[in-house]
């Protein structure tokens, strides 16, 4: 233990190794995220999400926040484990199911009720971010986005540690760069999007509590990153232009032709 300061972490060697070991766990990092969302600069939630990232040889996975028991179980997300709770509108709600300093308790592999492969407790200090950073372009719900826009927001640098951006179409990420740990930066051109498609953006701050990544290992020896964040992110929807299809503009143009020829014949008779 590296003693508590904002951060406490301990590593867990709870229970006897199992007879045999299935897959070994391999994760690269170990991320809790709290934060803030905004719709345009008004706050919608509180919410907190759990990211287990870069895993392979695990089967399944749970945390448990250790001083309420609350538990959690991690969905599989194609080369990581992911779960959330989050839709708190209010800070008091919020911290009576996650408290301002907390622990949680990570189990891999269930072999037999209440035996698992590999294990880990990690600690967490909730600091709030009270400054987020508002988009400037595309406005809120903006029409007529070109499909290959450059979003830009307000200058951030020296409120955080880093920030994420995101673009996604309902529940669907499109575009993400998080962490970026360059905090001069004020746009971003991610790609090319669909037309007449409404997305929505997201900038977010960060700010890792305790002021450092740790590296850790579980009960079995895999190393790993730990760290936790605390997010202010600010979001808005907007429409992308709405471009004919090919064969809507082809059939628009003999139908113009069309017209021509027929306004050619009407001034000959």
């Amino acid at each position: 233990m590296r003693g508590r300061g904002l951060v406490t972490l301990t590593v867990a060697l709870l229970l006897a190794l199992p007879a045999q070991r299935a897959l070994a766990v391999t994760i690269d990092d170990i991320v809790i995220v709290y934060g803030e969302n905004r719709i345009d600069g008004a706050f919608q939630c509180y919410g907190v999400s759990i990211y287990l990232e870069g895993a392979s040889g695990i089967t399944d996975a749970v945390v448990e926040q250790v001083d309420t028991g609350k538990k959690y179980s991690l969905t599989d997300g194609g080369g990581g484990f992911w779960g959330w709770d989050n839709h708190f509108t209010s800070l008091a709600t919020f911290q009576n199911l996650h408290p301002t300093d907390t622990q949680y308790h990570f189990y891999f592999n269930e072999t037999t009720p209440g035996n698992y492969e590999d294990e880990v407790i990690v600690g967490y200090a909730l600091r709030p971010l009270t400054v987020f950073a508002n988009i400037t372009y595309p406005l809120h719900n903006a029409t007529g986005v070109p499909l290959d826009p450059v979003y830009t927001w307000d200058n951030i640098e020296g409120m955080g540690w880093g920030h994420g951006k995101w673009v996604r179409q309902g529940d669907t990420k499109v575009y993400a760069v998080c962490p970026d740990t360059d905090m001069t930066k004020v746009d971003w051109q991610p790609g090319t999007l669909s037309p007449g498609t409404t997305y929505t953006i997201h900038v977010g701050i960060l700010k890792i509590t305790g002021h450092q990544v740790w590296e850790l290992t579980t009960r079995e020896g895999e190393v790993f990153d730990y760290y936790g964040l605390y997010e202010n992110r600010d979001g808005h929807d907007f429409t992308t232009v709405d471009v004919p299809e090919p064969v809507s503009a082809a059939l628009i143009g003999t139908a113009v032709l069309g017209f021509i020829g027929w306004r050619r014949r009407r001034m000959m008779d």
